[in-house]
């Protein structure tokens, strides 16, 4: 990110993308949540 862009978003939720990718987050983590998936389970133990 250049000086000049990033002196005009003022907020993280700009920083990442606005409503669509926080969306888009949201979305993505409670797939995961629904599915059962957890990093620790993929972890080499």
């Amino acid at each position: 990110m250049n000086p000049e862009t990033q002196s005009t978003l003022a907020t993280p939720f700009e920083w990442i993308g606005g409503e669509a990718r926080v969306h888009a987050l949201v979305e993505r983590f409670y797939d995961l949540m629904v599915s059962g998936w957890s990093p620790h389970l993929d972890s080499p133990s």
